[in-house]
């Protein structure tokens, strides 16, 4: 398939794919980057989500007035008829749904935008507030490095290019720093003083960071999205700062996951604030928290590798 130009038949047996969520992560992101570049593409996706979930509760409803169990009839139509469904999407919806004042159609392509500027090789730096730290009470700051306690993310800083890449720099009441991260291939964390901490799993020093066990976490922008599209209401609004703002409410039903997700966005689709409320109180980690972008300055080759963090003499420990 042409990344730039792909065939109908090809871009409709991708969307399906997607609406199933039966693509790779390479396909996902070549759709994500279709829907950025051509806005054409990205109504068709929306289009096509709008009639399959259409579609989907009219098989539920059959069934449920039929007494009969609703998963395998929803599943076995989804897969008969998704891909000649998407052939005559367009000509259905424009015949049956309004075109661009549709709030759900708009709030699911702001989605994607967001999406595809996240995935994106750009940094981005972000202050992390904590708004909530459960329980009513502001936790203090810990003091010093020592007896296995680590900082709070309130005030840190976080870092990050693309979807699989991070640093994140909580400091200590003291002013000394505690620094997480990962290249993309690895995971590490930096303590104060002692031994540099290395994992061949990039995801094993992201605890401590708000959503990371969630299901809509900030830092995996797949996980994130799947999530938003099929747990939570989607609708786009005015943002206190001005410019758009996307906000995700959770079904009722759904167990895991934030209750509320806010999200503002500039022009590119680079989310400018991040707030995420309702977070299960687990492990001592906040129940709200707010990210504000501060810079997307380029942030050098070697930044999120650990070695830019410590001193070259420090000794290593894998796990």
């Amino acid at each position: 398939m042409n990344d730039r130009h792909p065939s109908p038949d090809s871009l409709a047996s991708l969307i399906a794919r997607h609406l199933d969520g039966e693509l790779s992560g390479d396909e996902e992101q070549r759709l994500n980057s279709l829907v950025a570049a051509d806005r054409g593409v990205a109504e068709k996706v929306v289009r096509a989500a709008l009639l399959h979930d259409r579609l989907r509760d009219m098989f539920r409803e059959d069934a449920v007035g039929a007494d009969l169990p609703t998963a395998s009839p929803v599943r076995s139509a989804r897969s008969r008829w998704a891909v000649a469904l998407l052939a005559i999407a367009v000509v259905v919806v424009l015949a049956v749904l309004p075109r661009a004042s549709n709030s759900g159609s708009a709030a699911h392509a702001a989605l994607d935008r967001i999406v595809a500027a996240a995935a994106s090789a750009s940094d981005r730096t972000y202050r992390i507030t904590v708004l909530d730290h459960g329980g009513g009470e502001t936790i203090p700051p810990v003091p010093a490095a020592g007896g296995g306690r680590k900082p709070g993310v309130d005030g840190a800083r976080l870092f990050i290019r693309g979807a699989d890449r991070f640093v994140l720099v909580r400091r200590f009441g003291d002013g000394t720093e505690f620094v997480t991260g990962s290249d993309g291939t690895i995971g590490w964390a930096v303590p104060p003083r002692g031994r540099v901490h290395l994992s061949r799993d990039p995801r094993r020093f992201r605890r401590g960071v708000p959503g990371e066990h969630e299901e809509v976490p900030f830092l995996d922008v797949r996980s994130g999205l799947d999530g938003l599209r099929r747990g939570y209401d989607l609708a786009l609004s005015t943002a206190a700062e001005g410019g758009e703002q996307l906000e995700a409410v959770r079904r009722a039903g759904r167990r895991r996951g934030p209750q509320r997700v806010h999200v503002s966005f500039d022009a590119t689709g680079v989310a400018t604030r991040i707030l995420i409320e309702g977070l299960a109180i687990e492990d001592g980690m906040p129940r709200a928290v707010r990210l504000d972008l501060l810079s997307q300055d380029d942030l050098g080759d070697d930044f999120f590798n650990h070695e830019a963090h410590h001193a070259s003499d420090r000794p290593l420990e894998w796990e």
